[in-house]
Parts: C-alpha cells; sequence; structure tokens
C-alpha cells in the first residue's frame, strides 16, 4: 500500500509539472485555454487564459455571463455566431476584443471545438486563445503610415496632416495625449500646431525654446527623449512644472520632426499616469516624426510655389500695364510733334511765325529722349552694368537746384539744408533726386507741399522728400520700389511715367552704398521717401566753379549716316556751330570721303548699309590717323562703348545728340592721344 502511494504521489509529481511546464509554454506563446461544458455551464479557464484578461490567478467565475461582460460590446455578436458555428460544424474560430478590469484592450484569436456524445448532440466546447494585440497593433501601424503617406500626397493642408499624425500619435502608442509643435522663424521657439487628447491649461500659450525642459533638450540635441515620471525631472522649469502638476501628466515623450539637419518641429505622446514608453513607442513616433517632416516640406515647397505663382502673375500684370502705359506715354509726344509739324507746314506756306511749333517739337522730343534713356538705364542698373564716376559733391547745393527746376508755382516747394558733402557721381545724384521730386510733384495736386530736407544723421547723409500727395497704399507700400509698379492708374491721374523711376532711384542709391527707404500713413496721408548716404569725413577744398566757355575752331566734319532726316539735320546744326561739312550716305562712301579729304572729326552712325561703323572707324583709323572718330549711335550700353574703343573710336554719343556734348566733342583737340574719358 506504501508503494502504491508512493507511486501515485510521483504520478501526480509528474502532472503537476507537466501542467506548470504546459502553462509557462502557453504563457510565453500567449495561449490560453478554456472548456465549456454544455450539460452544466460550467467554463474553466487556464491561469495562462486569465492573464490575458488581466485577471488575478483563479478569479474568473467560470460562467457564460462572466465570459461575455469581458468581450468589448462592439465584439459580442461575432463570439456568439463563431459559438453556434462551432456546436453545427465541430469547430469555429474568430477574432474579438477583451476589455480589461484597467481598461486595457486585448485582441483575441480564438478557436472552438465541439465534442458530442453518442447521440451526436454535443456535450462540450474546448478552445484555445491567443492574444494577437501586438501583430493588430503592427498592422493598424502599418495601415496608419501608409494612411497618412497617402495623406501627404492628396493633400497640402498642413494642418490637416498633422491632425492625423497626432491623432496616430495617441491611438498607436496608446497614450492619454499627443501634440505637435512648429518652429517659429522670426523667434525661434516652438510653438504649438496640433493637438488631441487632454492637453495642459494653457497649451495655446506655450513656447518651447532651446534648453527648456525635455522639449528644449530635444531642440538642442536632435534626439528621442522619455521620461516615466516627468516630475522628477530636474531640468523642467518652475513655470512648465507647475502646468504639469495642475493637469497631471506624468509620462512623456518628445521625438524630434527633422528637415534635413533643422530642428523644424516636436512630436509629444503624454499619460497621466506613470508608465514606460517603450522602443516600440518611440520608433512609431519617429516614423509619424518623419512624415511630419515630409508634410512640412511639401508645405513649403507649395508655399515657395505659390509665392512664384503670385510673382509671376504679378510680373506679368506689371507688363501688360507698362506696355499698355508705354503706349500712352509714347504716342502724347508723338501726337503732339506730328500736330507742330503740319502746324510748322501751314504756319510757314503763310509765312507765320513758327517759335511756338518749334518749342513745342523741342519739348516733347525732350521727354521722349528721356523715356528712352529711362528704358535703357534701368535696365543697365538691374543688370549691375552702370559704372559710377565718383567725385566730391554738396548734396545741399543739387538738392536745392533739382528742387528749383520742379517748382513751376503748381506747388509750395520748401528746401531745408545744410551743406553736406558725400563721394557720388553727379549725373546719377541729380538722377536719384530728379526722380524723387517728379514722383512727389506727381502724386500732389496742385497747391499742395513739398518739403525736401538735407543734413547729416549719425555718420551719413540723408535726404528726405516729403509730400502732401496721394499717399500709399499699405499693401502697395512693400512693392513701390520693385519694376513697373505704380500708384494709381485712373484714367483721371495727370502724371505720366512708366513705373521705372524708383526701381532706378533704389538701385542707384545702392550703387552708392546707400539706403531708400518709402513711408506713408495710408491713401490722402501723403509720402516720404528717405535716401541715406555714406557722408564725406572732410570737405573738399572749393574748386572754381566757373567753367569755360565751350570754343573752338571750326574744323572739317565728315557725317556718315544713312538716314536722310537725321544726316541732313546733323549737317545744319554742324553749319550753324561754323564747321565745313562733307557727307556719305553708307559705310564704304565713308572710307572713300575720308581718304580724299583727311577730315579733322568724323561723326559716323554705328548701324549703316554695306560695311557697319565699326569697320568704318578700322578703315578710317589705318589711312587717316590723325582724323577723330566720333560713334552717333542708338547703342549706349558698356558693351556698345567697349566695342566702340576696340574699333578705334575716340569718342561716343548716344542719340538724340546733346549740342552741348558735340560742341565739347568737336572743341576737343583732333591731333591729341585718344583720352581715357572719352570712352
Amino acid at each position: 500500500i506504501a508503494a502504491l502511494v508512493w507511486e501515485a504521489k510521483g504520478v501526480e509529481r509528474v502532472l503537476r509539472e507537466r501542467d506548470e511546464r504546459l502553462r509557462l509554454a502557453l504563457e510565453a506563446g500567449g495561449l490560453g485555454t478554456w472548456e465549456w461544458t454544455l450539460t452544466t455551464g460550467r467554463i474553466t479557464w487556464s491561469p495562462s487564459l486569465e492573464a490575458i484578461h488581466g485577471l488575478p490567478l483563479g478569479t474568473f467565475r467560470g460562467t457564460l455571463e462572466a465570459f461575455e461582460a469581458a468581450v468589448d460590446p462592439e465584439d459580442r455578436e461575432r463570439v456568439r455566431t463563431s459559438v453556434r458555428a462551432a456546436l453545427e460544424r465541430g469547430e469555429d474560430r474568430t477574432e474579438y476584443r477583451v476589455v480589461r478590469p484597467d481598461g486595457g484592450v486585448r485582441w483575441i484569436e480564438g478557436r472552438a471545438v465541439a465534442f458530442y456524445d453518442g447521440d451526436g448532440r454535443p456535450e462540450r466546447l474546448v478552445g484555445v486563445c491567443v492574444d494577437v494585440t501586438e501583430e493588430k497593433r503592427a498592422d493598424a501601424r502599418v495601415a496608419f503610415l501608409g494612411e497618412i503617406a497617402r495623406s501627404i500626397t492628396s493633400s497640402l493642408d498642413l494642418d490637416t496632416v498633422l491632425r492625423r499624425i497626432v491623432e496616430g500619435a495617441q491611438a498607436l502608442t496608446n497614450s492619454d495625449s499627443a501634440a505637435v509643435f512648429l518652429r517659429d522663424p522670426p523667434s525661434g521657439a516652438m510653438l504649438p500646431r496640433q493637438r488631441v487628447g487632454p492637453w495642459w491649461r494653457g497649451y495655446e500659450a506655450l513656447r518651447i525654446t532651446p534648453g527648456q525642459g525635455l522639449g528644449g533638450a530635444v531642440m538642442v540635441t536632435g534626439r528621442p527623449l522619455r521620461t516615466d515620471d516627468y516630475r522628477a525631472e530636474a531640468r523642467v522649469p518652475p513655470d512648465m512644472r507647475a502646468v504639469i502638476d495642475d493637469t497631471g501628466t506624468v509620462a512623456l515623450m518628445v521625438v524630434p520632426v527633422l528637415v534635413g539637419a533643422e530642428v523644424a518641429g516636436l512630436l509629444y505622446t503624454s499619460n497621466r499616469t506613470p508608465r514606460s514608453f517603450t522602443d516600440e513607442d518611440e520608433t512609431i513616433c519617429v516614423r509619424l516624426a518623419e512624415q511630419a517632416a515630409v508634410a512640412i516640406q511639401n508645405a513649403r515647397l507649395f508655399g515657395r510655389q505659390e509665392a512664384a505663382r503670385a510673382e509671376a502673375e504679378a510680373a506679368n500684370r506689371a507688363k501688360d500695364e507698362f506696355l499698355a502705359m508705354l503706349g500712352h506715354e509714347l504716342r502724347n509726344p508723338l501726337g503732339a510733334i506730328s500736330n507742330a509739324t503740319h502746324l510748322l507746314v501751314m504756319t510757314e506756306s503763310r509765312g507765320g511765325d513758327t517759335t511756338r511749333a518749334r518749342d513745342i517739337i523741342a519739348r516733347q522730343v525732350q521727354h521722349l529722349t528721356r523715356l528712352v534713356d529711362d528704358l535703357l538705364d534701368v535696365s543697365r542698373v538691374v543688370a549691375g552694368k552702370v559704372v559710377l564716376r565718383l567725385q566730391p559733391v554738396e548734396l545741399a547745393e543739387t538738392a536745392r537746384r533739382i528742387a528749383a527746376l520742379h517748382g513751376g508755382g503748381r506747388h509750395v516747394i520748401a528746401v531745408d539744408s545744410t551743406p553736406v558733402w558725400v563721394s557720388a557721381d553727379p549725373t546719377r545724384l541729380e538722377q536719384i533726386l530728379t526722380n524723387l521730386m517728379a514722383n512727389a510733384v506727381k502724386y500732389t495736386q496742385p497747391g499742395g507741399e513739398i518739403a525736401v530736407t538735407v543734413g547729416r544723421e549719425r555718420e551719413g547723409a540723408v535726404v528726405r522728400v516729403r509730400d502732401s500727395g496721394a499717399g500709399i497704399r499699405p499693401e502697395l507700400l512693400p512693392r513701390v520700389f520693385d519694376l513697373f509698379v505704380q500708384g494709381d492708374r485712373s484714367l483721371e491721374r495727370s502724371g505720366g511715367g512708366l513705373g521705372i523711376g524708383l526701381t532706378l532711384v533704389r538701385h542707384l542709391v545702392q550703387l552708392h552704398g546707400g539706403t531708400v527707404e518709402a513711408g506713408s500713413e495710408g491713401p490722402g496721408r501723403g509720402s516720404t521717401f528717405t535716401v541715406r548716404l555714406p557722408v564725406l569725413a572732410v570737405a573738399p577744398t572749393p574748386a572754381d566753379a566757373a567753367s569755360a566757355p565751350i570754343a573752338g575752331p571750326a574744323r572739317r566734319v565728315l557725317v556718315v549716316e544713312d538716314n536722310d532726316d537725321a544726316r541732313e539735320t546733323l549737317r545744319n546744326l554742324l553749319h550753324l556751330f561754323g564747321h565745313e561739312v562733307h557727307e556719305a550716305r553708307d559705310g564704304d562712301t565713308g572710307v572713300e570721303e575720308a581718304r580724299r579729304l583727311a577730315p579733322d572729326v568724323a561723326l559716323i552712325d554705328i548701324g549703316l548699309p554695306g560695311i557697319d561703323g565699326y569697320e568704318v572707324a578700322r578703315r578710317i583709323r589705318a589711312d587717316v590717323p590723325r582724323a577723330r572718330l566720333v560713334a552717333v549711335t542708338g547703342y549706349g550700353q558698356p558693351d556698345d562703348l567697349e566695342r566702340a574703343r576696340a574699333a578705334g573710336f575716340d569718342a561716343h554719343l548716344v542719340k538724340p545728340l546733346d549740342p552741348r556734348q558735340l560742341q565739347e566733342v568737336l572743341a576737343a583737340d583732333p591731333e591729341r592721344s585718344r583720352p581715357s574719358g572719352s570712352l
């Protein structure tokens, strides 16, 4: 008997060890077993199945009601259907969720097998359950990341994508809250952009700066950080600690949103209970942060494209407006010239006075010349092809002279100036001030006030042109120096112009090492333009201001020009100056005449039939080396001057000719070597 008892105990011990090994194996594999005796209604669970459900060992009540109570309400009917199918077919499997006592949710894959009595009636169900929560989460992560990727490609709205990202961070890490902060470029701080779940009070006012708390540390290092208990972190600033204590946030993880090497944002996840964020949680948030970075890059690219498109559309509108205005500006003087020409013909035929008609033609030709000069100047200035001829210039005197030219009795112009010397190109400085004064006059009604002040501020010279005119709309103010931009374009406006004057001002001021800015309090409130230039530390010794009158002996001049009207008017002008004039209508004839006449000066057009003006100059230079060769052309770019110099020209005049410049060229000694200043 003792032997039998001993043997029975040994068998019992072996069975217990086997059951323990089975239990450990089931737990290791996330498996639990169960059996339902249909005749008694009793359900038994293995310890591992109780563990899967979050129950202490031996606490499952063993009833169908207790089992169904643990199943997620949304899945209960599916479980009942599976049980009926197992009883009818002998087995079935399904997936469902269970809710643990602590609120945690687990996914279960269950399989049931039916056993029958001798009459074929089911007497019990035996099954196995597998915890597939992690597989489900992995599938959900893959699906969610795929959804985010599709959102990025289908939506250009950054906030829509960021909203989905924080929702995913909350769900996939089983967190109470999630939020994303983005860097504010002006301040460099991280500002809140999107959030889900209960968050800190005053969240919208949060500003995360480098080195401030976990987020600030991530901004500096560019690496994720996490803590199980944020309250224990020594690096938490007092103000943030108060916020955290107020909302109960305990566990926190912060992941950087990296756009290249830039920390462009921060992705937060938090919980109100102590818990360890896992490596897997961190990996999930890193992947989501990568998606956020792509969304940010797309938004930036789209923003740049939109800005470029808007800029291109604005430039296109400005071009169309410019062409319309150019036609208007050209037709006005051309119409006046045409009318004056007809008036000349009619007046001369009747023996009347033609002075008025001649004045109109001269004035309108000057206007056309200014238009063409402005167009050429803006092209050269913007292209960086203008070379300044700097010399000491007294700024106040220049401003007074330019202001006096724009008086005309239609405006009240006051000049308050203090002598101040600058290093400037006199011609370009006059152009700057002329454009500013012309702009003030154009947009100020007759009787309005224009004030010009010149003086020193700190170490610089300052010119202010202030008017009481139309003012500048706030949306136009940042673009007022852009090419072709003008104020009021209504048909009633009295001023003309092409919208290039202020562009010239800005570029010319910058070439002088200065700045220009525009200010206005709005429409009808006038405007102020302020130019700042470097000042000369020491005023130069005043030079003899009187210039010698232009004079010189009569010259033998050869005019090589294919345009009959241009050649005739130039011949008549030269005769008035007292010179001997000879003509040629093309390049070959010009070379022959130069060889025959040996002129003192040859005025040569560039665009000639046959051989061009450059070749004419080369041949005349070879045959008549002492002649002074002057290019007379409509080409006035720096490259044109260089090409003329290379061909042998001594000077370069741009059409239409300035009579004074022409006299200066003719007065120069034709036998001297070519001066460097001529070209």
